[in-house]
């Protein structure tokens, strides 16, 4: 997989630098949510199960619970939102 990749026609990924750059500049990803993003764009199209991604983000730790999970996926799509000018 590339370092960049297109999110939509007006948002980039940059894997390597952690930055979600679109219309209105660029913010800087937490490590956690470049990881979820990764693991949701090496599938895309799918639907990536609750416990792949704990398994994949937080070595299957299932003490991290859902919660976690539900507040990192917020994190990163508000990131997107603000940044790409996307719902």
């Amino acid at each position: 997989m590339s370092d960049k990749q297109v999110l939509s026609a007006n948002c980039e990924f940059d894997a390597a630098r952690r930055v979600i750059r679109g219309r209105q500049g660029e913010t800087e990803l937490s490590p956690l949510a470049c990881r979820l993003l990764q693991a949701l764009l090496r599938q895309p199209g799918s639907t990536v199960s609750r416990e792949d991604l704990i398994n994949e983000l937080w070595a299957g730790n299932y003490l991290v619970g859902e919660p976690a999970l539900n507040r990192l996926v917020s994190e990163t799509r508000r990131a997107a939102r603000d940044i790409c000018d996307t719902p």
